[in-house]
């Protein structure tokens, strides 16, 4: 008992005596790794390899290292080493770092973390002492090269060479002192894109859509972080996993960029309408009121530009119109006022650019602002004398709307509506009286799916009375050909003798034919149902091309209504017929379908008139014209 009692107390004392040599042991390597850490931003081969190696973790170049990034190319990292360990210290070893529990590494403490990764590094090569900062900064470029290499192939987003190409790219662009693109230089930059790389990369890259997508809550300037943001999102979308190619193409734009010169501006002044929707009027009717308008921005033009649609989409930009809706731009130079147009443009631009008066007007107006047609597509106006068998093969009843109801609300005390549904079937027609040929309006058709409803068709029929309304609307038309068009004159000298042969009519003959036939003649827009579907269309009526000649002189912009309209959008399904057919003529007075064509329209005309409410969805009822049955008896 009394020597195991002695071995016991000698055993004890060995294992303090180990315990206490191994601790001394662990703070002597400790001390030395802490000395070494100070000594070690002292080192300047390896401070500049930290720096590199903290500059390829830190992906978003914030200054800081991120809890995402930092974990995201350990995993990588040890994935691809097969360094099951690496991966599994990934969070343990953010989470020693971050002291402060912010959720970002400071350069400070990323090099303390790397330091022990690289302490373990060199262990692992058997170094039987602490590695020198000589040999720890040849660690550390190498982990930096292979995290370069890792963020190729993780990417557009994280390729260091393309966020170099943008980043320069961004600064060429900005023409201002600004931190951010204006309107202004997205749209130029989209300019350089579509002449150097093409139409497809601009539309998709630098599209109106990616510029409010980029901007945010910022204002009108799009930072440097929104521009990476919204590249990063084209190009991960065109290159998915063709990172050089992508850094080639910009190197290649950057190039032509800097080549480029600065554009020269010109100062102009930006009008809108006060009316957010306002009527629309005949030309004779417009008003011409400065009041009207008002001045929304004032920005210097580039005068480089050489497109139409680039200074629409440099207004909708700024006046915060969305980018699926089209609108007129009328330019004033002095008094002249022009309707700008995509041949007329540039010369425009360049007498703007020449103008040397610092008293004339230089402004830009918008007007006529509306949805374009995206799905639909514009039709031809085909003649009555080429479809006669189409016309013969509308054997149903004809459902009409006429243009001075519901644009101009003739007739009504409120404004007109459309029906909730059209439903037509197979014979049946759709006819739209739109202004006669003579009025000087424009009319474009938009229509989808052709084959339900055939294209539309002139025809020309004869009026069916004189009254009121009609006389007053031959007044109106007579005025605005008088005012807008020149009277054919009769053909000087004296007239020639009357032979028993008929002699062929002159120019001037023929024109005063078919005014006379204009006034006398509706002129009608004809759609056949021919085939089981749905189809949806719209007219368009117009008159902004005649806004220059309407203007008066030393007027004040174009005029304070709207010179652009439209009839729909009519959703049209068409049914198979059923039963027979049966030929009649019904005309939608701007709440319900009459039977035939008044001139009182509407609810106070109804009154007067009441012939039975029909449904587009079938013929009138065979019991319309009879006498109820209370009557019988």
């Amino acid at each position: 008992f009394f020597f195991f009692v002695i071995k016991l107390f000698c055993s004890c004392c060995c294992a303090l005596a180990s315990s206490s040599m191994d601790v001394d042991d662990e703070e002597r390597l400790q001390l030395d790794l802490v000395h070494r850490d100070h000594l070690a931003f002292q080192c300047k081969e390896l401070n500049e390899a930290l720096q590199k190696l903290f500059q390829a973790y830190d992906i978003d170049e914030s200054g800081t290292v991120s809890f995402t990034e930092f974990v995201r190319l350990e995993i990588r990292h040890g994935l691809e080493t097969g360094d099951l360990q690496r991966v599994l210290e990934a969070f343990p070893q953010i989470s020693c770092a971050d002291r402060n529990r912010t959720g970002v590494l400071q350069y400070s403490d990323f090099c303390k973390s790397r330091m022990r990764m690289l302490d373990s590094e060199a262990q692992t090569r058997k170094l039987k002492r602490v590695p020198t900062g000589e040999e720890l900064a040849v660690l550390a470029l190498g982990e930096a090269k292979r995290t370069i290499e890792e963020r190729a192939r993780m990417g557009c987003r994280y390729h260091i060479a393309i966020r170099k190409e943008l980043k320069e790219i961004f600064e060429h662009w900005r023409i201002s002192e600004d931190k951010g693109m204006s309107p202004i230089a997205w749209i130029l930059g989209r300019a350089d894109v579509k002449k150097k790389m093409g139409v497809p990369m601009s539309l998709k890259w630098m599209s109106e859509a990616a510029f409010t997508a980029a901007v945010g809550n910022k204002g009108m300037m799009v930072e440097l972080d929104g521009f990476l943001r919204a590249s990063f999102d084209y190009l991960e979308e065109t290159y998915p996993s063709e990172a050089a190619a992508a850094a080639l193409m910009l190197r290649q734009l950057r190039t032509y960029v800097e080549s480029s010169p600065i554009p020269s501006t010109v100062k102009v002044d930006v009008f809108v309408l006060t009316a957010l929707k306002p009527d629309f009027q005949l030309p004779s009717r417009a008003r011409h009121d400065a009041q009207a308008y008002q001045r929304s921005a004032v920005f210097n033009l580039p005068t480089n530009l050489t497109l139409l649609e680039d200074l629409v989409s440099m207004l909708r930009l700024m006046l915060g119109i969305p980018s699926n809706k089209c609108l007129a731009v009328f330019g004033q130079l002095g008094d002249t006022l022009t309707r700008l147009t995509a041949n007329n443009f540039k010369g425009q631009l360049e007498r703007m650019a020449l103008n040397e008066d610092p008293d004339s007007r230089q402004a830009l107006f918008v007007k006529n602002v509306r949805l374009q047609p995206e799905r639909l597509r514009l039709e031809p106006l085909r003649r009555e004398e080429e479809c006669l068998s189409l016309l013969h093969s509308a054997t149903g009843s004809r459902w009409g709307f006429d243009w001075e109801v519901q644009i101009l609300g003739k007739g009504l005390k409120a404004p007109p509506k459309l029906p909730w549904e059209l439903s037509l079937s197979v014979g049946d027609s759709l006819v739209i009286r739109v202004p006669p040929t003579d009025s000087g309006m424009t009319l474009q058709i938009y229509m989808d799916m052709p084959g339900v409803l055939s294209s539309p068709v002139a025809q020309f029929v004869k009026k069916l009375g004189r009254s009121k309304s009609s006389k007053r609307t031959l007044k109106l038309q007579k005025a605005e050909s008088e005012a807008g068009e020149l009277k054919p004159q009769a053909p000087a000298g004296p007239a020639p003798a009357k032979r028993g042969r008929r002699t062929k009519p002159s120019a001037a003959q023929l024109a005063k034919s078919s005014t006379l036939r204009a006034a006398n003649e509706d002129q009608l827009l004809v759609f056949v149902a021919q085939s089981e579907g749905s189809c949806t269309l719209f007219v368009e009526i117009s008159w902004e091309h005649r806004e220059e000649e309407c203007t008066k002189m030393n007027s004040f912009g174009p005029s304070a209504d709207a010179s652009v309209a439209r009839i729909g959008p009519l959703k049209v399904p068409v049914q198979k017929q059923s039963g027979k057919a049966r030929a009649a003529m019904h005309w939608w007075n701007g709440f319900r379908w009459t039977g035939m064509q008044s001139s009182k329209r509407g609810p106070s005309g109804a009154a007067s008139h009441r012939p039975q409410s029909a449904s587009p969805q079938r013929a009138r009822p065979s019991s319309a014209g009879k006498r109820p049955q209370s009557a019988r008896r």
